[in-house]
């Protein structure tokens, strides 16, 4: 099947067309969000609409300049999606079978990051970077575990990736490829293990595997230690683009919509 969203979002600015947004699948849904702002819940299985939700006259999301391109994240029988709304409303939690708003919370604006999931001392927790601060919440009810403002503030589209037990591996504007970590007990106290500025940004998300993080620094693949944050390779080829982790293989498909399959040789 396939369902039409809306009109094909132009690029404008060097920016691509889109949409950007990756979508999320359930065992019953596929949610996908628009360019314009649209949250979607389609039925799997025959692609039909169930509901959907408008950002923008709903919830009063300020339209960001390449259109709206964060990706939704599920948890149980809760959709989160970071929308930055003026009042409470960084991170959204709706149901996913109504759409109907379960909790919202965080008062931060946002442009093109995406939250993320993991487990920090064993809790499920949604950790997500705002446009000034850096935020843990409960997934389940939206509570908010620390807030913490990161010195320099995040590079643009920052998705942080949690490292269990208690790490936080994200891109900062000033210190580049930063890794954090967060003490047990509060006050929850976030202290820098280590920071690399020579890794520059990029909208490509880091890949953690084993002991080592696989990175875009600009259009150049890295390998940065994860022990020292030191680069221990970088190459040119095979060009800029993103990348996931197979069977001991990174599969990078570059934006010129090349597929590369490269043996992991820390």
């Amino acid at each position: 099947w396939e369902y039409t969203i809306g009109p094909t979002y132009k690029g404008h600015g060097n920016s691509q067309d889109g949409p950007l947004s990756t979508p999320a699948l359930s065992e019953e849904y596929v949610f996908c969000l628009t360019p314009h702002g649209t949250l979607l819940a389609l039925e799997l299985s025959s692609g039909s609409l169930v509901w959907d939700r408008d950002l923008v006259k709903e919830l009063a999301a300020p339209p960001p300049h390449w259109g709206f391109a964060t990706s939704p994240l599920l948890f149980e029988d809760i959709i989160m999606l970071m929308v930055g709304s003026a009042e409470d409303g960084l991170l959204v939690g709706f149901d996913q079978q109504t759409g109907k708003i379960r909790w919202q919370q965080g008062e931060d604006s946002v442009r093109y990051q995406s939250p993320t999931l993991g487990n920090m001392h064993g809790i499920p927790t949604v950790v997500a970077a705002g446009d000034s601060a850096l935020v843990a919440l409960d997934p389940t009810n939206g509570t908010v575990f620390w807030h913490r403002v990161i010195e320099g503030g995040f590079a643009d589209g920052t998705t942080p990736i949690v490292i269990s037990p208690d790490k936080i591996l994200l891109r900062s504007a000033q210190k580049g490829l930063l890794l954090l970590q967060v003490k047990k007990t509060s006050p929850f106290e976030i202290e820098p293990v280590w920071a690399n500025h020579r890794v520059k940004n990029s909208y490509g998300l880091p890949l953690v595997y084993e002991d080592h993080i696989y990175v875009y620094s600009g259009q150049f693949l890295s390998c940065v230690s994860m022990q020292s944050g030191e680069i221990a390779w970088k190459s040119r080829y095979p060009g800029d683009g993103f990348i996931v982790a197979v069977d001991r293989h990174l599969v990078a498909l570059t934006k010129k919509g090349r597929v590369h399959v490269i043996e992991i040789d820390s």
